[in-house]
């Protein structure tokens, strides 16, 4: 599992200038999706994403590949939040 704190938040916001103020609670969904593939060492040039729920600042996440082809995104509760699928 990983924990996406409000500073890496900030960091990756200001890196896209991204000023919405939604974000000051929310994790950013691309950068969730960056960090799965990143953190599964996965290199999809083309992928789907379908968000469930959104994500919290400092919650817990665990990435889990369920086939060559889709990854689960979930919470400490196993709780889904988001699904990446290749195509």
């Amino acid at each position: 599992m990983i924990q996406i704190t409000t500073e890496q938040v900030n960091e990756y916001l200001g890196l896209i200038n991204d000023q919405n103020p939604v974000h000051e609670n929310i994790v950013p969904g691309q950068l969730i999706v960056q960090l799965a593939l990143t953190n599964k060492k996965l290199t999809w040039v083309a992928y789907k994403v379908k968000y469930v729920a959104s994500v919290e600042m400092n919650e817990s996440l665990n990435f889990e590949l369920v086939t060559d082809e889709k990854m689960v995104i979930s919470n400490q509760s196993d709780d889904v939040k988001l699904f990446i699928v290749k195509i």
